[in-house]
């Protein structure tokens, strides 16, 4: 699982090992931990849909190939409420 963040600095990349029935949980822990943002701060979404803690990437219906990462964008939660309240 790659995921990709906007921050001050730019685009940030972080590459996680995860099993394919893995849940979330742990990932969004550690990046949660590494960039120091509280855990109810931030917002994870695959292809446009937010990911909750107990889904992996196999129950979303992932099927990436080997090498092919699946791409999961962090945002901050006040910017995924704006956007969900525009739609």
């Amino acid at each position: 699982v790659r995921v990709l963040a906007e921050g001050n600095e730019g685009e940030t990349s972080t590459d996680f090992t995860m099993n394919v029935m893995m849940p979330f949980a742990k990932m969004m822990r550690t990046w949660c931990g590494h960039y120091e943002v509280p855990e109810e701060d931030a917002v994870f979404e695959w292809n446009g849909r937010r990911l909750q803690p107990t889904e992996s990437p196999g129950s979303c219906g992932w099927e990436g190939s080997e090498g092919e990462p699946m791409v999961v964008h962090a945002v901050p939660r006040e910017e995924e409420v704006a956007g969900e309240a525009s739609q």
